[in-house]
């Protein structure tokens, strides 16, 4: 998955996704850039944050929290681009 379909599918989603990640900073500074760059306001409802866990939660603004239960979790090896040796 590429991070600019990751951004698209929490947008698309209930809540939001859940990312597994072992370097929030970056993981949360690139799709944040990547956000900023693409200039989409859609995308504008989304929020990153540090979840309980040492994940990264991208929800909508909309959404109190992701509820990992139910939505979709994503190994940021998955999202090239995103991983801590990207």
């Amino acid at each position: 998955m590429r991070p600019l379909d990751a951004l698209y599918y929490a947008l698309q989603s209930k809540h939001g996704i859940v990312l597994r990640t072992n370097n929030i900073a970056r993981a949360r500074a690139y799709l944040y850039r990547l956000r900023v760059e693409l200039a989409d306001e859609s995308l504008s409802i989304l929020s990153f944050r540090e979840g309980p866990n040492g994940e990264l939660w991208i929800v909508r603004n909309s959404a109190a929290e992701p509820h990992p239960e139910n939505d979709q979790q994503i190994d940021s090896e998955a999202i090239s681009g995103v991983g801590a040796d990207a």
